[in-house]
C-alpha cells in the first residue's frame, strides 16, 4: 500500500546497497511536466569522495521509515558505474539544459509530497 510522503523527509537518509552503505540521499530530480521522480541523487560521501551519482527510482527499495534508511537494489560495484551528476550528458540521464522539464527538489518550493 502506498502512502503520501515528503521527498524532503527522505533527503539525508542513508542509502543501503545490497552489500553495504553507499552514502546519503542528497536530492531528487523530477519532471515538472509529468510530476514524476526521474532520479535520486546519491552523495557517496567517504565511499567515493566528491561524487554524486544518479539512481533511477526503479532501484529503490521500500524505505525503513522508523530507522530513516533507504535500501537500493544494486551492489556497490553497480552504483560505482552509475552516471555522475557532474556529467553534462549521460545516456538516459539528460542534463537540465537538454531537458527543460528536469528539476531539482532543491530549486522548487512547495513541492514536497509523492506517493511511495
Amino acid at each position: 500500500m502506498s502512502e503520501l510522503r515528503s521527498l524532503k523527509e527522505i533527503v539525508g537518509y542513508p542509502l543501503l546497497a545490497e552489500d553495504g552503505e553507499i552514502g546519503r540521499c542528497r536530492d531528487f530530480l523530477f519532471d515538472d511536466a509529468e510530476w514524476i521522480v526521474r532520479w535520486l541523487v546519491a552523495d557517496t560521501g567517504k565511499w567515493i569522495p566528491r561524487r554524486e551519482v544518479l539512481l533511477a527510482p526503479d532501484f529503490l527499495g521500500d524505505a525503513d521509515w522508523a530507522a530513516k534508511k533507504l535500501p537500493v537494489k544494486l551492489t556497490k560495484h553497480e552504483i560505482e558505474q552509475a552516471p555522475s551528476l557532474d556529467e553534462a550528458s549521460v545516456e538516459g540521464a539528460p542534463s537540465e539544459a537538454e531537458d527543460p522539464h528536469l528539476r531539482s527538489l532543491d530549486e522548487v518550493e512547495g513541492l514536497s509530497l509523492i506517493h511511495i
